[in-house]
């Protein structure tokens, strides 16, 4: 074998085992970023199962996100 195809090789596998250590990395943060969803979209249901929308309301704005008016009446009525 010429020793630039061996070289090459080499560098190949080492890219390689560098891309899949990426991935391995990009989809345990995917499962985390799903897990960290699941959990919210929980407390956030029970929040307003519970009239505790008021409060979900008040950390939203505070966290600088805009719930929207119309989805809130609907749990008020």
């Amino acid at each position: 074998m010429n020793s630039s195809i061996i070289f090459t090789t080499r560098l190949d596998k080492i890219k390689l085992q560098e891309t899949e250590h990426s991935l391995f990395d990009h989809q345990e943060n995917h499962r985390q970023s799903n897990v960290t969803i699941k959990e919210r979209e929980f407390l956030i249901s029970n929040l307003l199962k519970s009239g505790g929308w008021k409060v979900m309301h008040l950390i939203c704005n505070g966290l600088g996100y805009q719930l929207r008016p119309r989805r809130i009446k609907q749990f008020e009525e």
